[in-house]
């Protein structure tokens, strides 16, 4: 029994191969800023939603607690983003600046 011929592939078939140092450094540069970005804007809304919930007469007081908890946790997503946007830059740089 023979066996078909393979014919080879040109390359712009090739299934690519991402190298994972620079996926890596494109996440280590991007995910911090991204973060940011998420961060304030989700202060935002959270800010605007619950300021026209409770308003300024103080209706529906039993809401300032989930208010305050969620300002928390977008305080505490912010201080991640910030702390880790530095360091993210610059191993960053050094994935793509350095070969193997």
């Amino acid at each position: 029994m023979t066996t078909p011929e393979t014919t080879p592939t040109p390359a712009s078939q090739e299934p690519r191969r991402y190298d994972k140092r620079k996926v890596w450094a494109i996440l280590c540069v991007t995910v911090p800023t991204a973060l940011w970005i998420v961060t304030i804007a989700l202060a935002a809304v959270i800010n605007i939603v619950f300021n026209d919930v409770i308003g300024n007469e103080g209706r529906l007081e039993s809401m300032y607690p989930l208010h305050v908890a969620l300002n928390i946790f977008a305080f505490l997503l912010g201080t991640i983003a910030f702390l880790t946007w530095l360091p993210g830059i610059i191993t960053g740089i050094v994935l793509l600046a350095t070969r193997k």
